[in-house]
């Protein structure tokens, strides 16, 4: 079942979030506790009295009723166990997995479209037809997980694209680039990816190649090779965090798409040249140099700059390119042309950086070389060297500041309508303020992780230029909050309904358990394996480190053993402390004791579960912020389970459109 937030619903689903609060704030004494505390904190005497009387004995399976709806209790329990078990079916959201419809869709109507009465008539659009049926070569290097993830988010992008009118895709937190593939060979889409991790990059161009390759060959063979191709990804490396400004997210996208434009009509261009123009071949390369322009590690951009012999302009090198490494970013730099005779590439050597400022700059002596600024003029007194130029349509923008500076500048006017927007702003700067002549996107992240997710939807609310969203979050308890709070905004809570609330605080134990799953504990109950002991041996454990170590720092490691369960609890606590550090000998009063906490697993399985009855309701709540804070910035909502939980236990969708 799908939630929809809209004028129409938000009421309601406002008192619902309130009471599914104020349900928490009753049980803290379950949800902020760990299980591996169980003997050292005695989380056994903090379960109510008439609780313990009636499931002290109680095996695993006849556990199952406090987790799913599917399964009724095998005895009488007291009421108000009855009434905790029906409050958490109640107050976590369905989780079946259901299909996007662009009916679905259409409900996500814009305040303009809403003002003129008039629902936006999709567009169809589909994957050029000779990449179609070709997704037997986008599988290689996925996993099942992963393979129903993109399928499924893919024909979703696909609905929301269709309805947004929109071809464009930018993939938050892409990794490898598994769904940007997919998007493209499949769905048609031009996509864009933006991933932190540099090292994901290099292996995401290459599986790109590898996938054209491969569709090329069967092209051939099917004598289809003059049909149009897609237009490969292209992969940015960019740190965003909480604070990322909506122009520097804007400057990122914009670029990438004018990259991907010039590469597609310098492709695609079939009209006559002179003899002094350049030939095909060298302007496709040329076009190709571009692809990969903007790196970034911890919101510095590294560009290399070289000078092209042959035209005396500076350019940007390819970051394809696998051969070498720039030792002092470890950004992958291009020995292909337009780079080939560049000194400064051949010596791997990148342009400093203004740590000031956290941007790009060019090196002092290319500066001076080119005759652009001497080094008085420059905005950063620490460092000499922040000269920023860029190339707009009518020319080279030379300026004495460095791009933050000029944010900045620019942010202090205080202009009406969209000249007072910071990003367009920083566009304007850039040669690319004309709205018109920018492109469209959608926004979408699959599994984007903790503080990634809330900074998609706070830019997305405030970029015009994003026309829909897609967005499936995990890792909540990386999320910032107000008790943590060393950075605004905060990951929870977002919206202001949540955030007045009396009882919406989170603690890092409750938003660690909404990333549990129940329904697959739920077979390891009815199975009754020896390995849920383990849970008992864990806290037994715990209670035998605290012995040996009182003032080790419990949680700071986290502790796996493969085939756990055919060892005994000597054998356990042996490897165990070893992983942690620790000397393996156990004094005999000390293993005695803890030997004795091991009849009592059954209490330990029993505080498990209902611990883990309570995770979806945890999740319901930071899901449904979400949803509150869109609506509060002008954007209706859909939150739609479209993966397997069984796969996929992280399955909600937060679909929106402007």
């Amino acid at each position: 079942m799908s939630l929809l937030c809209d004028e129409n619903s938000v009421l309601l689903l406002r008192q619902y979030v309130k009471k599914l609060t104020e349900f928490l704030s009753l049980y803290t004494w379950i949800i902020d506790a760990y299980v591996s505390d169980f003997f050292t904190k005695d989380h056994w005497n903090g379960v109510p009295l008439f609780w313990k009387d009636c499931l002290t004995d109680t095996e695993p399976p006849e556990l199952v009723w406090l987790l799913t709806q599917d399964s009724l209790p095998s005895k009488m329990y007291p009421l108000s166990l009855l009434a905790f078990r029906q409050c958490t079916q109640t107050f976590s959201l369905p989780r079946s997995q259901q299909e996007v419809k662009v009916e679905d869709l259409l409900q996500l109507s814009s305040a303009r479209e809403k003002k003129s009465g008039n629902d936006h008539i999709p567009n169809s659009h589909k994957a050029s037809e000779s990449d179609q049926g070709y997704t037997e070569y986008l599988r290689k290097h996925v996993k099942p997980k992963k393979l129903h993830e993109i399928n499924h988010l893919g024909k979703t992008l696909r609905a929301l694209g269709n309805v947004c009118d929109c071809q464009n895709i930018v993939d938050v937190g892409a990794g490898q680039g598994h769904l940007s593939r997919y998007l493209t060979f499949q769905h048609g889409f031009k996509v864009t990816t933006v991933e932190a991790e540099g090292c994901h990059a290099p292996k995401a161009q290459k599986y790109d190649r590898d996938a054209q390759r491969q569709i090329r060959k069967v092209k051939e063979q099917r004598g289809s090779e003059n049909q149009s191709e897609a237009d490969l990804p292209n992969h940015v490396t960019c740190y965003i965090t909480a604070d990322t400004t909506e122009g520097e997210f804007l400057d990122i996208v914009q670029r990438s798409f004018d990259r991907t434009t010039c590469s597609t009509s310098s492709n695609r261009d079939s009209e006559p040249r002179d003899s002094k123009s350049t030939p095909p071949q060298s302007k496709s390369k040329k076009s190709n140099a571009f692809s990969n322009l903007e790196q970034r590690d911890d919101r510095t951009t590294c560009q290399f700059n070289c000078l092209d012999s042959r035209k005396k302009a500076r350019l940007m090198c390819d970051t394809s390119c696998l051969e070498t490494t720039c030792s002092k970013c470890s950004v992958n730099p291009c020995d292909k042309w337009p780079c080939s005779d560049c000194d400064k590439c051949k010596q791997n050597l990148c342009s400093s950086f203004c740590q000031k400022c956290q941007s790009s700059s060019l090196n002092m002596s290319t500066a001076q070389d080119n005759h652009i600024l001497n080094e008085n003029e420059v905005c950063c007194e620490n460092l000499k060297l922040a000269l920023h130029t860029e190339k707009a349509e009518n020319g080279a923008i030379r300026t004495n500041k460095c791009e933050k500076c000029i944010v900045s500048d620019n942010a202090s006017v205080t202009n009406e309508g969209k000249e007072g927007s910071l990003g367009y702003q920083v566009l304007s700067f850039l040669g690319r303020g004309d709205i018109s002549t920018r492109q469209h996107f959608l926004l979408t992240g699959l599994h984007a992780c903790g503080d990634l997710t809330p900074t998609m939807l706070r830019v997305f609310t405030s970029c015009p230029d994003i026309q829909g969203l897609a967005s499936v979050g995990c890792c909540y308890m990386k999320l910032s909050t107000a008790k943590n709070l060393e950075t605004e905004p905060v990951g929870y809570p977002m919206s202001e309904f949540v955030q007045q609330l009396p009882h919406s605080a989170l603690s890092y134990e409750g938003r660690e358990m909404a990333c549990h799953f129940a329904d697959s504990y739920i077979q390891r109950l009815k199975d009754n394996p020896p390995a849920l002991k383990l849970h008992c041996y864990r806290a037994a454990l715990q209670w035998v480190v605290l012995q040996l170590q009182p003032d080790f720092v419990t949680g700071a490691q986290k502790l796996s053993m493969r085939k756990a369960e055919n060892l005994s609890f000597i054998q356990y606590a042996n490897q165990g402390l070893k992983r942690l550090g620790l000397s393996s000998e156990i004094p005999d009063d000390i293993l005695e004791e803890a030997s004795r906490f091991l009849e009592q697993w059954r209490q330990v399985v029993i505080f498990y579960s209902l611990r883990l009855s309570v995770s979806p309701v945890v999740e319901s709540l930071i899901l449904l912020d979400r949803q509150l804070y869109l609506y509060e910035q002008g954007v209706s909502s859909h939150l739609v389970p479209i993966f397997d939980p069984m796969t996929s236990p992280r399955n909600f969708v937060l679909l929106a459109r402007k």
